[in-house]
């Protein structure tokens, strides 16, 4: 199986509409799906999801024909997902993101 990072894919700006299956309809023209996991935040303009596609091509190939598209009379942004997507659907953080997120301390010679 493929790098699962490689071939999920983030979603944004969603409608409050949209829904799992209408991301799916949407996307699976562009490759085999596995997962589509939508995320509602209290304000319906910080709807999110991840999709996970088969191959990296896919979702390369999806990145390329929906980003700045509309859906649900909403322009959607479609990039590279800085997550991978667990078993159960979850958000992982990226490992890179993690280690260069984190500044060491700095060190007082006093």
């Amino acid at each position: 199986m493929a790098d699962r990072r490689k071939a999920t894919i983030h979603v944004g700006n969603l409608a409050p509409g949209v829904t799992e299956n209408v991301l799916y309809n949407a996307f699976i023209a562009f490759g085999e799906i596995i997962t589509v996991a939508l995320h509602n935040k209290e304000k319906a303009d910080r709807s999110f999801a991840f999709l996970e596609f088969e191959s990296p091509e896919d979702a390369k190939e999806a990145i390329a024909n929906m980003n700045y598209s509309v859906l649900y009379d909403r322009v959607i942004r479609v990039s590279p997902a800085n997550y991978a997507l667990s078993t159960e659907e979850t958000p992982v953080p990226d490992s890179a993101m993690i280690s260069s997120s984190v500044t060491p301390p700095s060190v007082s010679n006093s």
